[in-house]
């Protein structure tokens, strides 16, 4: 919201920059969840008289005019009349100004409130029946909707069966309660024969709780699964047997730590209480003031310039560290504490590859457009100026132009090109992907493949990119400086441990974990999540997946860091899902909504749960995940963002000099293919009208099975590509943007993606892990669309064909080879995927974990 600003006049920048411009500042700030929004608006216009007639000017500067340094007037230039503020700025002016905004409004992170415990107010009362649940109520069974109970005609045995299941459920919750609050042995010991005698009671009458009469019986109450998941079912032989909790003690209220000696100690218990540094909560826990503690913990913290908040070195030494050396080395200049900073990351700088390490092909995005005409220009001994390169890099379309000597020179068509290809045309197609492939027309118009011809277009076009890749670096200067910027583009990222061993998880059950807990690599997994951003669990199957999730959500929601997290699950797994939830975190109030919740009827009154409860886990299916459409706002909000961008290309490329007309025809069928496609794959028809995603307040995803959602639409004109797939599902797309959503509303925090196989065989499936996770490592590279990628990291192969009765067809191309040298191979692809993982360091060879990781 905003704080204030101020109006500088137009000769402010006149001394420095030689120009005459009024300029605004703006005071934001960001609103805190608790804080009210602003009633000051600031987005509309409103008129002023002036000596020369009225002027029209932002609604604020209109309402606080002391706020704008000098006169508003119309000024009359070459480009005709315009408003200008008319005076001149000095320091007492201005500091008058600043000393009318808000004071005191600043608010340090370091400051957040006192960490969530867990405690028996967490447990609904014995007796109490939320919304969607059976209750039993003056002897008839009643159902809650709403505020409204409504009677259930049932049959007397059924009656009977429920109002069990219900005495059940009350007996677990007073466990719960004795628990957590702390009672003496005596009353919890009580509590839970009580529960012991009730269950015994309902089996000998009814049978296991998860048997299928009783399961089918209770369906649809909100406490199904904490019932379901008191017992260890065997399915086979219809026998439950109890869980722990019928035994011994399976809860413990949580206790923050009072007293540390070692500022190391202080750093450990503020990060497992509040996710990060918190130096009040360290202050308190030492006696000692921050700057001693910081001072104890030296390499163990830094300073962040960018945005100025502490950081565990783990964290500020890991990422694109080429970037933060630079911005570090900038902030040296102003703030000598920050040489520390320079000298810790200069220490974990990968190590530089020459310029024989670095692979450079016809179309790596990273060469510019002068260094492939240079490269035409010396092959076919034409002058620079008979030839232009344009690159499109919204779409990455690369257009080679020889004017019309150059297209007639020896060595463009016969030296180095084909009878029916020329060689600037075999680079353009090197430089886009793609092969050629020589066609012969009969008189009925039918095109058959020639194979002589396409094997000698191909042979050529193979002897061009090899030259390519020796001439590249022949000239120093050359190879220096695109060694240099190779590096700095890709050769950039410190892959970041993360060590999940000092978390507690309070209020977690550990009686059905091996060892008592998670294992390391499931915690290391649950700090990554912690730490922000949208990263991929690709961990095997069996190695924890499931309570490694169900855990993440949970210190999500006691860290305050998420308010509702939803897990979209496969469709025969719902029940199960919450089931093994429950059995992690028995208190936790979840909604699991199965298929009787979202089919016919009454799908818009389980979305409508879903938006007023206040629930630490939402469980739903992938199909019905599907029925939550988003706004048509923010549809159209994306539609509009995604045109914008190529028409911002296709402006720039009109402004710039040179004969432009084939990049900015590219772009402009890009944008039609853009337009018809998201319009396609939007399927607004098949949504729900009712609630839509954004107003279930739903502010974190977990994805199990993401690989369902890899059909991801592309853009690519490579051609022949034997394995990349030719379609796209309107579920990847509808999940992709309901992740961009919550990205864009998170700060880049927003989904969990765990499956146990990420990439099954394409390389498309490899690209679109970075879309889903968020597109900073692929845009920060300049290498976002498919075919840069492809360009990039794959080399492609001729494959022969081996069906009968193909005759007269090319061997098809493949992608032969993911390559990159020196370890640092699709390192912009696989951060996420591979850093993301959760393991601090790899576990035991011969494991699960280990096998995934191979």
């Amino acid at each position: 919201m905003l704080l204030g600003a101020l109006r500088l006049p137009n000769s402010a920048f006149k001394g420095n920059a030689g120009t005459e411009v009024t300029t605004d500042i703006l005071f934001l700030q960001k609103r805190y969840p608790e804080m009210s929004p602003s009633k000051e608006t600031w987005t509309g216009l409103a008129t002023i008289e002036t000596g020369e007639g009225p002027i029209e000017i932002n609604e604020y500067f209109a309402r606080n005019p002391e706020m704008m340094l000098g006169r508003m007037e119309i000024e009359h230039s070459q480009y005709g009349p315009a408003p200008e503020l008319i005076g001149n700025l000095n320091a007492a002016v201005l500091a008058e100004a600043i000393s009318r905004l808000p004071r005191d409004v600043y608010r340090n992170r370091e400051t957040a409130g006192p960490v969530i415990q867990i405690g028996a107010d967490q447990v609904p009362e014995v007796g109490a029946v939320k919304d969607g649940g059976l209750a039993d109520r003056d002897g008839k069974i009643v159902v809650r909707n709403g505020a409204v109970f409504q009677t259930l005609t049932l049959p007397a045995s059924v009656c009977a069966r429920i109002r069990g299941m219900l005495q059940v459920r009350d007996t677990v919750r007073e466990v719960f309660r004795t628990q957590l609050s702390d009672a003496d042995d005596r009353s919890i010991v009580e509590a839970r024969n009580h529960l012991n005698r009730t269950y015994d009671y309902f089996v000998a009458r009814f049978g296991p709780l998860n048997a299928r009469e009783n399961v089918k019986t209770f369906a649809g109450d909100p406490d199904h699964p904490l019932l379901l998941s008191l017992e260890e079912f065997n399915p086979e032989t219809k026998r439950a047997v109890k869980t722990p909790i019928f035994n011994r003690r399976t809860l413990e209220r949580y206790r923050p730590v009072e007293r540390v000696e070692a500022a190391s100690e202080a750093l450990l218990v503020s990060l497992n209480e509040t996710g990060g540094i918190n130096w009040p909560r360290m202050e308190s826990l030492t006696g000692r003031c921050a700057s001693d503690l910081q001072d104890e913990l030296g390499s163990l913290v830094y300073r962040n310039p960018e945005g100025g908040e502490w950081e565990t070195a783990d964290r500020y030494l890991s990422g694109n560290v080429r970037a933060k050396l630079a911005v570090a080395q900038t902030a040296e200049r102003f703030d000598p504490g920050y040489q520390r900073n320079v000298e810790a990351l200069r220490a974990v700088q990968p190590k530089d590859l020459e310029p024989g390490e670095i692979e450079a092909r016809l179309g790596s995005s990273w060469i510019p457009p002068s260094d492939i005409r240079d490269f035409i220009t010396e092959l076919l001994d034409i002058t620079p100026s008979s030839v232009k390169i344009g690159y499109a890099e919204a779409i990455a379309t690369w257009v080679v132009e020889p004017d019309y000597t150059a297209k007639f020179v020896v060595s463009n068509t016969t030296t180095y090109g084909t009878a029916r290809f020329r060689a600037t045309e075999l680079i353009e197609q090197s430089l886009n992907g793609r092969t050629p492939t020589a066609y012969d027309e009969d008189a009925d118009g039918k095109r058959t493949v020639n194979q002589q011809e396409t094997i000698a277009a191909r042979e050529k076009q193979q002897q061009l990119k090899d030259r390519f890749r020796e001439w590249i670096w022949e000239t120093r200067d050359r190879a220096n400086r695109l060694a240099k910027d190779y590096n700095f583009r890709f050769n950039n990222i410190r892959l970041r441990d993360y060590d999940g061993s000092h978390l507690t998880l309070p209020g977690m059950v550990r009686t059905s974990l091996r060892d008592s807990d998670l294992a390391p690599h499931q915690k290391n997994a649950v700090w990554r999540i912690l730490q922000g951003g949208s990263p991929l669990l690709a961990h095997a199957v069996g190695a924890g997946k499931t309570w490694t999730m169900a855990a993440a959500a949970m210190e999500l929601r006691r860290l305050d860091l998420a308010k509702k997290p939803m897990f979209v699950v496969p469709n025969h797994l719902v029940d199960q899902w919450g089931c093994e939830f429950l059995k992690l975190y028995p208190q936790a109030r979840l909604f699991v909504a199965g298929k009787d919740h979202f089919s016919t009827g009454n799908r818009q009154q389980a979305m409508a749960r879903i938006a007023t409860g206040n629930y630490d886990a939402v469980i739903v299916s992938h199909r019905s995940f599907e029925f939550l459409p988003v706004s048509d706002e923010y549809f159209n909000r994306f539609v509009e963002k995604q045109m914008a961008e190529l028409d911002n290309a296709i402006g720039l490329a009109k402004d710039e000099s040179g004969d432009n007309r084939r990049i900015v025809k590219e772009l402009e069928k890009a944008r039609k293919r853009l337009a018809v496609r998201l319009k396609k794959r939007a399927d607004r028809e098949s949504k729900d009208n009712t609630l839509t995603f954004e107003e279930l307040g739903v502010d974190q995803l977990f994805v199990d099975e993401a690989d369902l959602y890899k059909n991801l639409a592309y853009v690519t004109k490579m051609n022949r590509i034997a394995g990349l797939p030719n379609s796209d599902s309107n579920r990847a797309f509808d999940m992709f943007l309901k992740i961009r959503y919550l990205q864009e509303r998170n700060g880049g925090r927003g989904a969990v993606f765990a499956t146990g196989t990420p990439i099954s065989n394409t390389l498309a499936e490899m690209y679109h892990d970075a879309p889903l996770s968020g597109t900073g490592n692929l845009g920060g590279a300049q290498c976002q669309a498919f075919r840069c990628v492809g360009g990039q990291f794959r080399r492609g192969g001729d494959i022969p064909r081996t069906r009968p009765g193909w005759i007269g067809l090319p061997d098809a191309h493949t992608v032969c080879q993911i390559h990159q040298p020196s370890r640092i191979a699709l390192r912009v692809l696989q951060r996420r995927r591979c850093a993301n993982r959760g393991y601090a360091e790899p576990p035991p060879t011969g494991s699960r974990e280990r096998q995934a990781d191979n």
